[in-house]
């Protein structure tokens, strides 16, 4: 794309009194990307090609910039005023990145698509600007990002490896406008075997005006965080190359272009999406086809309700534990457990988490992680809180039913901020106002005891009742 009439940087323009004096640009729809301009330790994200390699900032914040269904999502369908939205390239939306979670991405491409017969339908090529790929999707699945959304600059970014050319044409001579599909898939391995990389941009790499440039940039792949050296991914890749088969149009010697020392040098090649078509429609997954706010909740949830219809958890029994297949087959009443060892008091005081048949802990310690994002997805919306009623949790003691709500909870992210409890106790059962009283709470996902104030607490919401108890003790 021409920069002829770009502005020196895209991240600041002239001030209006005195040009030579820069701020910083802050119009609305300009979500900013942190620019690569010295050494950085990056976690992997995507591989296309040599030519591009998504990779991320080893300390970026996506998982907090990503919606778990049940959540509010607000449709594109109309503005605030009730006038219909007019989608636009280029515009910033939140899209379904996997099954009931939306990630940031931005509209590549708009289309049109009709069958013979049907109404037309229009479908979006999203780019998800925190993974670094994109899909189509029906417009119908997108939703309004936040504006909280377009103040986070830790978006994935594209990296060519230095050095590294698609060979020559035997036939013409001239230089290929593609990566064979064996040297990608070859490349995606030797990746995929490293978690931290360390990415050094190259001389003039990041003197550009446009974010369409990609960075070229040397690429060493760590043992660990704190490994000074590393190896270079190019110099691996490079000296692959005579394992793989020799084509009569490929010349593997070319691969590796040692004269080069300019960022300048190295021309990049034009990424092309694919045109939406029949194959293609019928690859897009259902929950990318259609809206899905029927998984949405009542934004106006009230806890202030009456002691029927406060929600409770549902209880876990040893018929709930066969069904989904926690006992071991063939092993009358034996059943996994995961030991929480933290809460371990004695032989027969500890928590402990079930084991389905055939799960392993980091299978167990994964869906932990992902009922936690769920939670915090939740509460993390200040429009989600609501501080639990007192007079409720008396009446349903003196019921004898049991008593479920939230608590904030930061010491370890990695178990999520905002905890299931169920209130044990009250320290003073009689009193006429519980709001001012301290309770013993349970944490029911992480297992754990603590006293805390009733006041501290949040209402749980109906959702989040139906998954039953992750920890027994």
């Amino acid at each position: 794309m021409s920069s002829a009439n770009r502005s020196c940087s895209p991240i600041t323009r002239p001030t209006p009194n005195n040009k030579r004096i820069q701020e910083l640009v802050l119009d609305d729809g300009k979500i900013h990307r942190i620019r690569l301009v010295s050494p950085a330790i990056c976690l992997l994200s995507h591989v296309v090609s040599p030519n591009c390699v998504w990779f991320k900032l080893a300390n970026h914040v996506t998982k907090k910039l990503q919606y778990t269904k049940p959540c509010i999502l607000r449709g594109l369908g109309s503005s605030a005023q009730g006038a219909p939205i007019q989608l636009m390239q280029f515009d910033y939306v939140m899209a379904p990145l996997e099954e009931k979670i939306y990630a940031r991405a931005r509209i590549i491409w708009l289309q049109k698509f009709t069958r013979y017969g049907e109404l037309p339908l229009q479908f979006a090529y999203v780019h998800f600007i925190d993974e670094g790929h994109g899909a189509w999707m029906n417009v119908n699945c997108l939703a309004t990002m936040e504006r909280s959304f377009y103040c986070h600059p830790w978006q994935a970014f594209p990296v060519a490896l230095f050095k590294l050319s698609p060979g020559i044409n035997l036939y013409n001579l001239e230089g290929h406008d593609q990566w064979p599909d064996h040297v990608n898939a070859h490349l995606e391995q030797i990746l995929s075997e490293y978690e931290y990389f360390r990415v050094v941009p190259v001389p003039n790499s990041a003197k550009v005006n446009t974010y369409y440039e990609y960075i070229r940039a040397d690429v060493h792949a760590l043992s660990d965080i704190n490994d000074k050296d590393g190896k270079s991914i190019a110099k691996m890749l490079a000296l692959d190359m005579p394992m793989f088969q020799r084509s009569d149009v490929y010349q593997p010697s070319e691969y590796m272009q040692r004269r080069w020392f300019d960022a300048d040098q190295q021309k990049l090649i034009d990424q092309d999406t694919d045109v939406l078509t029949d194959e293609i429609l019928a690859e897009i997954p259902k929950w990318r086809t259609q809206d899905e706010s029927g998984d949405a909740y009542d934004p106006d949830w009230d806890p202030y309700t009456d002691l029927n219809a406060y929600p409770s958890v549902e209880p876990c029994t040893i018929d709930t534990l066969r069904q989904q297949r926690y006992f071991v087959a063939g092993r009358k009443n034996t059943l996994n457990v995961c030991v929480e060892w933290k809460s371990l008091r004695s032989p027969d005081e500890f928590f402990a988490f079930p084991l389905k048949e055939g799960q392993t802990m980091e299978e167990l310690y994964d869906d932990h992680r992902k009922w936690a994002n769920t939670l915090d997805s939740f509460y993390g919306q200040p429009t989600n809180r609501k501080a639990i009623i007192g007079a409720i949790v008396k009446n349903m003691f003196f019921a004898g039913r049991k008593v479920f709500g939230m608590f904030e909870w930061n010491d370890e992210v990695t178990s999520g901020s905002y905890r299931r409890v169920e209130v044990l106790a009250v320290r003073n059962k009689a009193a006429s106002d519980y709001s001012s009283e301290f309770c013993r709470i349970r944490f029911i996902d992480v297992g754990g005891i603590d006293i805390v104030p009733l006041a501290g607490l949040l209402a749980i919401h109906s959702l989040h009742c139906k998954v039953p108890l992750f920890v027994y003790k």
